[in-house]
């Protein structure tokens, strides 16, 4: 595909590809990728860190947390993002 593209390889363009793509020994310069630092038990670690805290905090809320109906059309005010979240993210 990297090749397909060769007018997409050229000076001051820069291909964002996956972990995999980015050990592969025809990616050209410019190319960028994440490398994921977790170890498949890590990673589960973290899951049942997060699980864990979201049954606490569920556990411990007084009151009613309701998900939203929908999408919204101003999330940035909704209630689920402006208090919900919150109190869940800490």
């Amino acid at each position: 595909m990297i090749f397909a593209a060769a007018d997409l390889t050229e000076k001051r363009k820069v291909w964002v590809v996956n972990e995999d793509a980015s050990k592969a020994s025809n990616v050209p310069d410019g190319a960028i990728a994440t490398r994921l630092s977790q170890t498949p038990l890590s990673a589960l670690r973290s899951s049942f860190a997060s699980i864990k805290s979201s049954l606490e905090f569920l556990g411990s809320f007084d009151g009613t947390v309701n998900p939203p109906l929908g999408c919204g059309k101003d999330a940035v005010h909704s209630k689920w993002s402006t208090v919900h979240g919150l109190q869940f993210l800490r």
